[in-house]
């Protein structure tokens, strides 16, 4: 069995950034249309992963946190980017994916959070 390594978007702008509390690297995060801010999520853990020798081919499950659009659903646009998103960086492969409604997240304004389970040198 391979080691297992745990990421998400917001520990990696919390290791590579100057300033996490809103005026480094978040704030572009939050300030962009839910399209470009879950983007940019994907690419934080990407990042994150490639720093410890992995890529999106090693993840295993996924925990994504959300502001819902309405007080009883997360809203179908979230739904539908991040599937986008896995698409893209996974192609045929799927992780299990936990979607979680939250009622605030880390920075003022930020809608989406995610923290990946990865495990790197399996056979």
């Amino acid at each position: 069995m391979g080691d297992e390594l745990r990421g998400g978007g917001l520990e990696d702008l919390a290791l590579g950034s100057l300033d996490v509390l809103g005026h480094g690297p978040i704030l572009a995060v939050v300030q962009r249309k839910l399209e470009e801010e879950i983007a940019r999520a994907f690419d934080n853990v990407e990042r994150t992963l490639g720093t410890a020798g992995a890529t999106w081919r090693d993840v295993v499950s996924v925990d994504s946190f959300h502001l819902p659009d309405a007080p009883d659903s997360i809203g179908e646009a979230h739904g539908q980017l991040m599937v986008e998103q896995f698409r893209k960086r996974m192609g045929d492969r799927s992780p299990i994916w936990t979607m979680i409604g939250v009622a605030a997240l880390a920075a003022p304004k930020m809608r989406v959070e995610i923290r990946v389970t990865a495990v790197v040198g399996r056979a």
